[in-house]
């Protein structure tokens, strides 16, 4: 199989991806891709039995990187590309719903933003017709951001924040910033929206020839429906309207609000923030900043990972935060360890739990109506649930 036989039958199909054989659909086209936990062609069987059509096994991570490459080049939308540390997919989200009052926009969908969700997405999430598309790219080694800028070329390039996330394959902030600066050097870029607190890194203010508009929370825009730590997002996205032909009048304030992020949530009147999606210091120390108020405040905090010899400090530096705002804490995970430590100095030592269940069962025991309960951790910890079944 050449990609460009591949090539060919998808332009005159259309079908959708996956590389999931659970999620696999009548007519799709299964790519088996090798991962370093299993391997997608013990499911091909499986696969065939939900209706796939066609299954790509040989070199199936290049021909689907490849495949959404050669698809986006006969595609007119210019893309606006979102990378950073935190507010990802935040930022890309308004974005759209901004251009969308005036453009016909297409995103990738969720935080499909890695090697492998990112090009998915653009196969299956995107029409073709559409003026502009938002797309937002991950990484977690250097040289991921070059690869998808390679696949679907920026016209904007937008950098959030720089923080403390993925860390454990990168030289600190400043081996972040350079993997993150990847996404200026395509030749394809117009403009680059950044912000201001990266331009301390050589790696994004050296990088590139295009044209940098930094931008920062002080800015004078319209206020949006969103907590304070968003605001400098929002910011970043009334910079990308205005450099696509938006007016300033026209900026929107109001905004459906992303899954999994700081949404309000009444059960039994007590209040629950789910914040649940990620966790990097810098979010946490947000997100406990701008909790509602209630009759108390409370927080089920999960562990801080992939963040390897700096995880102690991160995790400290959260733990302070939670003293100065809380009234208590449940914690999760063996990595919360320095934020028991520091409760355990000031005031009761709060339980460190395995798991959401055990997390579950005891903020049924502890929250009291009128409470704030804020959940946060690492998305692999699935805090989401404690919202869902509590």
């Amino acid at each position: 199989m050449t990609l460009t036989s591949l090539l060919e039958e998808y332009l005159e199909t259309r079908p959708r991806i996956s590389v999931d054989s659970r999620l696999v659909g009548e007519g799709d086209w299964f790519f088996a891709l090798k991962g370093a936990k299993t391997d997608g062609a013990l499911f091909i069987n499986q696969a065939i039995e939900k209706g796939a059509k066609k299954i790509i096994e040989q070199d199936a991570l290049f021909l689907l990187q490849n495949l959404a490459k050669e698809v986006q080049k006969r595609r007119k939308a210019k893309v606006i590309a979102v990378t950073g540390s935190v507010g990802k997919t935040t930022t890309k989200e308004m974005i759209s719903q901004m251009l969308q009052t005036k453009f016909k926009v297409g995103k990738t969908s969720g935080n499909q933003n890695s090697q492998i969700g990112f090009p998915m997405s653009l196969l299956n999430d995107v029409n073709g017709d559409e003026d502009f598309l938002v797309l937002e790219m991950g990484m977690t080694h250097p040289g991921n951001i070059i690869q998808l800028a390679e696949i679907a070329p920026p016209y904007i390039s937008v950098i959030t924040k720089i923080a403390l996330v993925h860390v454990q394959n990168f030289n600190g902030l400043e081996g972040i910033a350079d993997a993150k600066g990847e996404i200026l050097v395509h030749p394809n870029i117009h403009a680059a929206v950044i912000n201001e607190e990266a331009k301390i890194f050589k790696g994004i203010s050296e990088r590139g020839t295009c044209k940098k508009i930094y931008f920062n929370k002080n800015e004078d825009y319209p206020t949006p429906n969103l907590p304070k730590h968003h605001y400098e997002n929002f910011v970043a996205a009334c910079k990308v309207f205005e450099l696509c032909g938006g007016k300033r009048e026209d900026i929107i304030t109001h905004f459906t609000n992303v899954g999994k992020r700081f949404q309000l949530i009444e059960k039994n009147g007590i209040f629950f923030l789910n914040d649940s999606y990620n966790a990097a210091e810098i979010s946490i120390i947000g997100a406990l900043e701008n909790m509602p108020e209630g009759k108390r405040k409370l927080a089920v905090l999960g562990e801080m990972r992939e963040l390897g010899p700096y995880s102690e400090a991160a995790h400290t530096k959260v733990g302070e935060k939670t003293l100065e705002t809380l009234d208590d804490i449940i914690l999760v995970g063996e990595g919360t360890k320095p934020i028991q430590d520091l409760w355990e100095k000031h005031r009761l030592k709060p339980p460190i739990v395995k798991s959401y269940v055990e997390a579950l069962d005891l903020i049924r025991l502890k929250a009291e109506e009128g409470d704030v309960v804020l959940v946060k951790g690492a998305n692999s910890l699935n805090l989401w649930k404690i919202c869902e079944e509590f």
